[in-house]
């Protein structure tokens, strides 16, 4: 486990210095060193857009809330530029009304096995109408019309769940497509007026039309409806021509981003591999195997190479059960056989009642998931190589760190959810902390990249979570 000594705190705003350890992304100042002023070198905060999906968006717990915008990414960093010009931060979200937002995760314990339980609440969630869709991915489902946030396009154009394939299709915003939910998305409906049938690309294009900085942060949106649904959701399969577009795509943003490289910003890349988030690392074979016997067979639902649905043996290589095949996996079930005769068998143990599909994200889908954000990520590298542009996560991961573990002023962070500080109950999206983490792995290459000296932030000042309370 990594230790890091970070002597300052937010309130005094101490800012990382050339001397610092340069392999860890969580390393501040030493004790010794005397903190320069604030100061902008060759960038410009003073009007910042950020552009992406979930992480600078503030989704959190399984939702976005008032309380989880506040502790936004792109929030965080905000606040930290406005300490460079003096003046409070003017930094504006689609923020829900205090108190408000979706609806988002309750932690119920841990079971037996240590498993995360959670249950999902609706307390707090305002919308102005909903659409059931018996075709959304992973089954039916709800979607909500939530309560627009302004008339005028705020400077957070983070879009839950946004994803690269989806930038240039008119009417993604627009509830007239709330049927169509594979081209709706409830989060950018939220901030265009009525009826707008912008592309996403024309709101980044319209939003960065006098930003002086930016910061990019996408590629999950892409691959979480497909991995939530355990490769279930077809309209959002990560295939060679849907990764094809994603590359595409990327550079379209970036360029609109970056004004073709002219405007100063910073990019983050996405979690990779992918099977760092907790959200499949939980639910590997190793894991799961320890939780049982190890004479146990562990049985789930996967397509063979003819592309036909079989029983087989969960295999070592990157076979994933899910958060809900966790929460059941073991447990007595009863099932019906063939002949409709009833056995009670336990949940993943048997060929009778092997952990169904929705449960689990195979080694063919994980193949696709991880190509496709290692193809994004790749891109951005390139991009940002040749647009001499600051990037989070090529040279220092952040979520490979935390996987191994880190302290942070004595506290200690880990990939846990629920107990590790850094990972919300959604087991893929940040709680406060992670995300004033990911912000100052952002703010120090920033200031290496640009000599600027915009203060870090002290997570363990912020909230475990962005639970409404």
């Amino acid at each position: 486990m990594f230790s890091v000594r970070l002597p300052f705190s937010s309130a005094a705003a101490r800012v990382a210095s050339s001397a610092l350890l340069s392999t860890l992304a969580l390393a501040g100042c030493s004790p010794e060193q005397t903190p320069p002023a604030p100061a902008a070198g060759k960038a410009d905060f003073s009007r910042h857009v950020a552009i992406g999906d979930n992480y600078l968006a503030g989704f959190s717990d399984g939702g976005l809330t008032a309380s989880s915008q506040q502790y936004s990414i792109a929030a965080l960093l905000d606040q930290q530029f406005a300490l460079v010009s003096g003046q409070p931060s003017t930094f504006t979200q689609p923020l829900f009304a205090p108190g408000t937002g979706t609806s988002f995760l309750l932690p119920r314990g841990f079971d037996a096995n240590g498993v995360l339980l959670t249950s999902r609440t609706a307390a707090g969630r305002v919308a102005r109408g909903s659409f059931i869709n018996a075709n959304a991915c992973g089954g039916r489902d709800t979607t909500f019309l939530y309560l627009r946030a302004t008339n005028q396009l705020p400077q957070n154009l983070a879009v839950p769940f946004l994803r690269l394939t989806q930038i240039e299709l008119a009417g993604l915003g627009n509830e007239a497509n709330l049927q169509r939910i594979d081209q709706f998305n409830p989060f950018l409906e939220r901030l265009l007026p009525a009826a707008d049938n912008r592309t996403y690309l024309q709101a980044v294009t319209d939003g960065t039309a006098n930003a002086t900085f930016f910061t990019l942060f996408v590629g999950l949106g892409d691959v979480l409806p497909y991995i939530l649904s355990g490769g279930e959701c077809t309209t959002s399969n990560p295939n060679s021509a849907a990764i094809a577009l994603m590359k595409t795509n990327v550079k379209k943003l970036l360029d609109k981003a970056s004004d073709n490289g002219r405007r100063p910003g910073v990019i983050s890349l996405a979690p990779q591999p992918v099977n760092q988030l907790p959200l499949l690392g939980r639910g590997s074979v190793v894991r799961v195997q320890a939780m049982v016997n190890a004479t146990d067979t562990i049985y789930v639902q996967a397509p063979n190479a003819a592309g036909v649905v079989v029983v087989r043996p969960m295999a070592a290589s990157n076979d994933y059960i899910l958060p809900t095949g966790l929460a059941q996996f073991g447990k007595p079930q009863l099932v019906t056989l063939p002949n409709g005769s009833q056995v009670t068998v336990r949940y993943g143990l048997s060929k009778r009642n092997p952990i169904k599909r929705v449960d689990v994200l195979d080694s063919g889908e994980y193949g696709r998931v991880n190509q496709a954000v290692t193809t994004i990520n790749e891109e951005l590298v390139r991009l940002a190589k040749l647009y001499k542009l600051p990037i989070v996560g090529s040279d220092i991961n952040v979520y490979d760190q935390i996987f191994k573990n880190i302290a942070v002023n004595g506290v200690v962070y880990t990939a846990e959810p629920g107990k590790g500080n850094f990972y919300s109950l959604d087991q893929y999206s940040l709680t406060p902390r992670g995300n004033a983490i990911m912000a100052n792995a952002m703010l120090r290459e920033i200031n290496r990249v640009y000599g600027a000296s915009v203060p870090l932030l002290d997570p363990n000042t912020l909230p475990t979570t962005a639970r409404q309370q």
